[in-house]
């Protein structure tokens, strides 16, 4: 297996899932954060890039979870920050399948 391919893992059931509020997760040895948006969950790095910030203690407005440390924004879906266009988090897909959350991460 080469280090760019990627795999879903399962990472837990989605009713463990709050609408709105971020939920910290481990995938292979990487803290990710999870956010449940209606039907749909999201999964970005749980640590803001501007200083360390818990992203899975921060609140959803407009498309962006919001660090709860420096109020930076960055969108749930490119993982762009609006506060600082030189930091960004990665996202990875996530998807809900038999009532559980799977998450595409590098190996």
């Amino acid at each position: 297996m080469t280090a760019n391919q990627t795999t879903k893992v399962r990472v837990c059931p989605v009713a463990e899932l709050v609408e709105g509020c971020g939920k910290l997760v481990t995938v292979n040895g990487k803290a990710l954060t999870l956010f449940r948006l209606g039907e749909c969950v999201v999964a970005l790095d749980a640590e803001c890039p501007h200083e360390g910030g818990p992203l899975q203690d921060g609140t959803i407005e407009e498309g962006c979870v919001v660090c709860p440390w420096h109020t930076y924004r960055f969108g749930l879906t490119d993982g762009r920050c609006e506060t600082d266009p030189n930091l960004r988090v990665k996202t990875y897909a996530a998807s809900v399948e038999d009532g559980a959350v799977w998450v595409a991460v590098d190996q």
